[in-house]
């Protein structure tokens, strides 16, 4: 009865140990990869124990005072040493379907691709590179196939069963090579077929674009004769269809020579391109500046004058006189000198009229320069008024006064960039911060240089601003910004005083033994300590350096601190020299 019990023990721990190793070997394959040969050496070594395991044991085994039957032990570890032996086939098997699916994906794709018909050169180049590394390619797949063979050698030695899906796409990607091989030789054909057809094409393609360009060398030939200014819009249009034509011929042009290079061809030359874009240049130049000047001059002399933008009607009105100036001593054609002529002439009329337009777009002119300009004038003139234009201030004769009204302007700028400096020291400050670092229950403060350097800097332009002649209009709040610079100035050194002061005596008055003996000095630094702390923690909620130094008797509180602790300091000089007498006695 014993012996019965043993054999069965054995029995289950064989299999209860079937599942786990099994999961275990699946687990080892999947992550450290054995090659083939391992995977073949393993399987013999299994099914050599299998063998070991039949012939080592006995059915049963008689002992004096038992009897060990073995049979059930002996065939659980045969059962899982072919459950372990299925494992490794059944994970060759999927990974041979895996494999032979990818191998025979690749193979349509390239039997799709060689049979594609080109509809552009740069298809059919790519198409015939694909094709002629055809052989090479099948190559490649048919080497990769090999192991998909040796794979399958493995699992038919060892007798594990192969679905008939898996058998089909084996042999379905065995013939795959022959199919290709077949439609290759068809597809050069092909191939060279498209490529006399395209190189046809070219030619056909490149005769067009000359006979192109040979028709828009006389159109342009013919802008010669375009002499109506008054049909500015019409000939633009004109103008920029031609613009338009040249750049589409360019670009065929362009691709053109790709495709010669793609089919080994000679590159076409084109020097024709070269010589109607030299001649199309003076006349696309000439009627651009009509167009631009028909647009913009309108502008100029009826808009409303100080919406127009003085430095840009300057630049353009000079930039377009000296072109067209130059195109019209160059110009071939009497008719397009003669429109030169006239938009020449019509610039230079105009350019007369452009420190008006700069002195009365000036943004430093305010209602008092308005009213200086107006009394000159003898006339209201009002810059918001949509209907003061250039012609309209030259009706009243505003050219007359042009000396008196530059200065008036120039007074006005020289005011306006005082305003600009005030208005950039106030923004800069606006956003400076003091620096500080906790220190016990409170703040203390730190990095003060760059407050203190910027502060220099804008006390010393200010008074600078001060003394210039133009201050008057924003003088008050000159001398205000001064004042509270000065103000700033005199608090941060007040407060370093009193910062450096109070961080030497709080570790001292923190000890009760001095607070009792030196009662009225440690009453007078409770003060000061309070003030410090409630100032400290203001700053370090909001440390806008003009936002903490406009808080109400800031600068007067660190004054009487610091006499306070001037108060505080010679006390405790006395009670330490009286200390030190009474240690030397």
């Amino acid at each position: 009865g014993e012996g019965e019990e043993e054999e069965e023990e054995s029995a289950e721990d064989a299999e209860k140990g079937d599942g786990d190793d099994d999961e275990a070997e699946e687990e080892s394959m999947n992550s450290t990869g054995p090659t083939l040969q391992e995977f073949k050496a393993e399987l013999v070594q299994i099914y050599k124990d299998i063998d070991e395991i039949q012939g080592l044991s006995l059915n049963e085994i008689q002992f004096p005072l038992l009897r060990v039957r073995c049979k059930s032990a002996r065939t659980g570890l045969i059962k899982k040493a072919v459950s372990k032996a299925n494992v490794i086939l059944e994970y060759l098997a999927e990974t041979n379907q895996s494999e032979c699916g990818r191998i025979e994906e690749s193979f349509k794709v390239l039997f799709s691709d060689i049979q594609t018909k080109s509809d552009t050169t740069e298809q059919m180049t790519k198409l015939k590179s694909i094709i002629e590394g055809c052989p090479q390619r099948t190559d490649e797949l048919m080497k990769e196939f090999e192991n998909v063979s040796a794979r399958t050698a493995v699992i038919s030695e060892f007798f594990h069963p192969i679905s008939n899906a898996d058998f089909e796409l084996y042999w379905k990607t065995y013939s795959w090579p022959k199919k290709i091989f077949e439609v290759q030789e068809l597809s050069l054909q092909r191939i060279h077929e498209e490529q006399l057809n395209f190189m046809a094409q070219l030619e056909r393609s490149n005769e067009n674009v000359n006979d192109n360009l040979d028709i828009y060398s006389e159109e342009v030939d013919r802008f010669g004769d375009f002499d109506n200014i008054d049909k500015v819009d019409e000939t633009y249009k004109i103008i920029e269809s031609m613009e338009k034509k040249i750049a589409d011929a360019k670009k065929q042009i362009a691709l053109n020579q790709s495709r010669e290079l793609l089919l080994h061809r000679p590159k076409s030359i084109w020097p024709q391109l070269k010589s109607l874009e030299k001649n199309f240049e003076p006349f696309k130049l000439l009627w651009t500046i009509a167009e631009n000047l028909s647009s913009a001059y309108p502008e100029w002399t009826d808009g409303q004058l100080t919406a127009l933008d003085p430095e840009a009607v300057e630049e353009n009105s000079e930039t377009w006189y000296r072109q067209v100036n130059k195109l019209s001593r160059q110009i071939p054609s009497e008719s397009s000198k003669k429109v030169a002529n006239i938009i020449k002439q019509k610039l230079d009329d105009f350019r007369s009229n452009i420190p008006i337009i700069s002195a009365l777009c000036n943004k430093g002119l305010r209602d008092r320069h308005w009213a200086q300009i107006s009394a000159l004038v003898g006339q209201t003139i009002d810059p918001d008024d949509i209907a003061m234009s250039l012609n309209s201030l030259l009706q009243i004769n505003v050219a007359e006064h042009m000396e008196k009204i530059q200065e008036i302007s120039d007074y006005a700028r020289k005011e306006h960039n005082l305003e600009t400096q005030l208005e950039n020291m106030q923004s800069e400050w606006k956003i400076t911060q003091f620096d500080v670092k906790e220190h016990g229950v409170t703040y203390i403060l730190r990095g003060l240089d760059p407050i203190q350097e910027l502060l220099d800097d804008h006390i010393v332009k200010t008074q600078g601003m001060r003394a210039s002649s133009f201050v008057k209009a924003i003088e008050k709040d000159v001398k205000e910004w001064d004042q509270q610079l000065q103000n700033i100035q005199d608090i941060i050194e007040e407060w370093l005083k009193v910062q450096s002061v109070w961080l030497y005596l709080e570790p001292i008055f923190s000890s009760a033994d001095i607070v009792r003996q030196m009662p009225t000095e440690s009453a007078e630094f409770t003060i000061v300590d309070a003030l410090w702390k409630n100032v400290m923690k203001s700053c370090a909620e909001s440390p806008y350096v003009l936002q903490v130094c406009t808080i109400e008797n800031l600068l007067r509180g660190f004054r009487e601190s610091n006499k306070r602790l001037d108060k505080i300091m010679k006390g405790l000089n006395q009670y330490l020299e009286t200390k030190r007498l009474f240690f030397r006695s």
